[in-house]
């Protein structure tokens, strides 16, 4: 069992376990999406942690490395 600590994590973890290249291009898309929505509404409320400003730049780090690696495209 994955304990998250953040709600965008959901997607961002899906993305990163995802076996089938077919699938993956959609849930990168979709956790990039999710962790630059938060990253704007912290930037809006000027809220979070500085925990959770760092994973959200690690997560971003994370899903475009896989893209390159896994799919081959920037």
């Amino acid at each position: 069992m994955i304990l998250l600590e953040y709600p965008w994590e959901k997607d961002y973890i899906a993305a990163i376990l995802e076996t089938d290249d077919g699938k993956l291009a959609n849930l990168i898309a979709t956790a990039r999406s999710t962790i630059l929505n938060r990253v704007d509404e912290l930037n809006i409320t000027r809220a979070g942690t500085i925990e959770e400003r760092v994973a959200l730049a690690s997560a971003l780090r994370g899903l475009q490395k896989m893209k390159i690696e896994r799919l081959g495209g920037a």
